[in-house]
């Protein structure tokens, strides 16, 4: 039985990581369009162009690396209190097992 659940709980980190990665794709692309429309408004050259859209690309990337940065701190947040929870029913049963 555990394993059944154990394969269903995979399929949802699965299908959860792969809406997430595809979240942040999107939210990158939406972002790296926006620069891009107002950096061409703007544009005079094409050299000028160039460094624009380098800017923008670095833009992007930062938006998108904080974004991952604040999930990942979510995620970390999570573990730290499943293994907090762990410790303590460990802790618990440990003492359970001395009183007997």
């Amino acid at each position: 039985s555990s394993g059944i659940n154990a394969e269903y709980g995979g399929a949802k980190f699965v299908s959860s990581q792969l809406l997430a990665d595809l979240k942040k794709e999107n939210f990158s692309l939406k972002l790296k369009i926006y620069y891009l429309e107002t950096t061409l408004s703007k544009v005079s050259g094409v050299e000028e162009f160039d460094v624009l859209n380098e800017n923008v690309q670095l833009k992007v990337e930062k938006e998108g690396l904080e974004k991952e940065l604040a999930t990942n701190k979510e995620l970390l947040i999570k573990a730290s209190s499943v293994v907090d929870s762990l410790s303590t029913k460990q802790g618990s049963n440990e003492s359970e097992g001395r009183l007997s």
